[in-house]
């Protein structure tokens, strides 16, 4: 759905990284934490600068026209 949205869609964060698209998580999966990894490197580049926005799947399917 993103690739068809024009987005260049990519299985890592990195500061390349400008949308992270965060799912519902199933908690036993997150080894104690509450958020998955990804979205916890998003969150440490965007407190050192870089403008990463982060939004759930629905908001992303909603912007989507889906």
């Amino acid at each position: 759905m993103a690739a068809n949205a024009g987005i260049r869609v990519v299985n890592s964060v990195s500061k390349k990284v400008t949308l992270l698209v965060v799912g519902d998580q199933d908690l036993s999966l997150l080894a104690g934490h509450e958020k998955s990894t990804k979205h916890r490197k998003a969150e440490e580049l965007i407190s050192t600068g870089h403008p990463i926005r982060i939004i759930g799947e629905a908001e992303f399917i909603s912007l989507a026209g889906q």
